[in-house]
């Protein structure tokens, strides 16, 4: 098992691409590596310094992010939406928020104070930018592509949020074994309606409910309805019925089946009132 011996300071791309190629762990922040002691390569790549990965650009559909931008700087941002907001807060500290970076966050995902937030940006069909230091190539992939481990290959060094448009919401939840805790089981949704008020799409995004770190289940029974009481029963079955969730010690398959059913229903109750907000 290898323990960095030396720490490097790119300040462009360029001079991070032969780091790369050399084996170096590409770091901003460090706050969730260094605190489960992770980060097994002898060469650390410090990527703070690099200016792109600092960015931060504010567009019509979304907002671009850089892979150092600390993940504390999203709270202060009114474009990221509140429900995402909310998932970097209910465990995670402010030392944590304020030294771990996007791109740490996700290189580290399999860590359980990430979970929530990871969700929730499944939910939001986030995407990540990846760069290929073998052909000096960025590319763009999904979150989901991400999280099953087709973009181990690069380095992150950016992240893409959709902006909500009109008619769409964002919700999530979470149970744990006490409020302070990592979730035993998570949901996020986003919901889509039409004009009129019906459905036009629904997704949710399960963290502890399969092996996955995040499983995506659209929500086909919703499209045309209303968000009625009866639909969003239905839909939150609709769900359960997708995964055969794990036993563990924090939780039997039964319950995190059915944890997985009331939070699914919760949020998207939940997401009604932005929806009826504007």
């Amino acid at each position: 098992m290898a323990f960095p011996r030396e720490i490097a300071r790119p300040t462009t791309l360029m001079e991070l691409r032969p780091l790369l190629q050399r084996g170096a762990l590409p770091l901003a922040g460090g706050a969730l590596t260094f605190n489960r002691l992770q980060a097994q390569a002898e060469l650390v790549a410090d990527v703070s310094g690099i200016e792109a990965l600092r960015r931060v650009i504010d567009h019509d559909s979304g907002l671009t992010l850089g892979g150092a931008v600390m993940l504390g700087a999203l709270l202060e941002m009114p474009a990221v939406p509140t429900a995402l907001r909310q998932t970097l807060t209910r465990v995670v500290s402010p030392h944590v928020l304020n030294h771990t970076s996007i791109a740490e966050s996700l290189t580290g995902r399999s860590h359980p104070l990430m979970r929530e937030w990871l969700t929730a940006l499944a939910a939001l069909d986030a995407g990540v930018e990846v760069y290929h230091a073998a052909h000096d190539a960025r590319t763009w992939v999904s979150i989901d592509a991400l999280l099953a481990g087709e973009a181990d290959t690069g380095a992150i060094i950016g992240l893409f949020l959709p902006r909500l448009q009109a008619g769409q919401a964002l919700a999530a939840a979470q149970v744990s074994r006490t409020p302070a805790d990592v979730p035993i089981v998570n949901v996020a949704v986003l919901v889509t309606l039409e004009p009129d008020g019906r459905v036009q799409q629904a997704s949710a995004a399960l963290g502890g409910v399969s092996p996955a770190l995040v499983l995506n289940v659209a929500l086909h029974g919703l499209s045309g309805s209303p968000l009625s009481e009866a639909a969003i029963s239905a839909a939150a079955e609709e769900a359960a019925s997708a995964f055969a969730p794990p036993d563990d010690y924090l939780g039997s398959s039964a319950y995190r089946r059915e944890m997985g059913r009331v939070l699914t229903a919760r949020v998207l109750q939940d997401s009604q009132r932005p929806l009826a907000q504007g």
